[in-house]
């Protein structure tokens, strides 16, 4: 096998790794010791967690529906993460970090990427509006309360926006969108909006 060959593999091998395992980035406390992320190693897509290191991988949900996009609670006891286990319908759960106690916190047709406010108190995410008009589709950041009450779009003129991250003091909401001219760039706002 010639070095350009191998070499290809090696990065072919590395890319499949990383589309079947989505590592939680967010969950400061927890981040130190534990990693969350998406696995399809017990068939269907699950989310699992394992020490930083790499060793002792358990897996947190056993659900025959498709769960993925975990992240850490500020406080490391919980994991927020997308599920279609609901009817077919993409949504954002919460469950104890040892996969007890999953509670349904949305309840449109296409919720994701949640990302804990600092605090721990709330949850940002994107949701698709209009998902039964392909020609209108668009997305917008919600806030709600880590209990999945109080949902509000902080953004009243949406555009695809979507992907929201927090600020370390909780104030700001960095997001990507495609407002300015249907380029996608990144923005910031208050959590307000």
């Amino acid at each position: 096998m010639s070095f350009k060959a191998g070499r290809f593999l090696a990065v072919l091998f590395i890319a499949s790794v990383l589309i079947q395992m989505h590592i939680a980035a967010n969950g400061y406390a927890a981040r130190k010791t534990k990693i969350a992320f998406t696995s399809t190693r017990g068939g269907n897509p699950d989310i699992y967690v394992m020490d930083a290191d790499g060793r002792n991988p358990r897996r947190v949900t056993t659900h025959d529906e498709d769960d993925g996009d975990p992240t850490w609670s500020p406080d490391g006891r919980k994991i927020a993460f997308v599920s279609n286990r609901n009817g077919g319908n993409i949504q954002i759960w919460v469950i104890d970090a040892d996969g007890k106690n999953p509670i349904r916190l949305t309840d449109g047709v296409w919720d994701q990427h949640p990302a804990w406010s600092p605090d721990g108190k709330r949850i940002a995410y994107d949701v698709l509006l209009n998902p039964w008009d392909a020609e209108k589709w668009n997305r917008t950041i919600y806030v709600m309360d880590s209990n999945g009450r109080n949902s509000r779009q902080p953004i009243k003129e949406p555009a695809y926006d979507t992907h929201p991250s927090w600020s370390p003091d909780g104030r700001k909401i960095t997001f990507s969108s495609s407002m300015e001219d249907g380029t996608v760039e990144i923005y910031v706002m208050q959590a307000d909006g």
